[in-house]
């Protein structure tokens, strides 16, 4: 169980790098998503109104 815990503990250490990289691309992916919805809310409505 504690050699579990080390190598996990372990990889976690390496892979942080990498981690924090797809943090940073993950968040400028939703804000491209939120800034194209915010768009669509403005354009022309989806159905006419009667």
């Amino acid at each position: 169980m504690a050699a579990t815990f080390a190598v996990v503990a372990s990889a976690a250490t390496l892979g942080g790098g990498g981690i924090v990289g797809a943090n940073r691309w993950g968040r400028i992916a939703a804000l491209a998503l939120l800034a194209v919805l915010g768009l669509a809310l403005l354009s022309c409505p989806l159905w006419p109104s009667a």
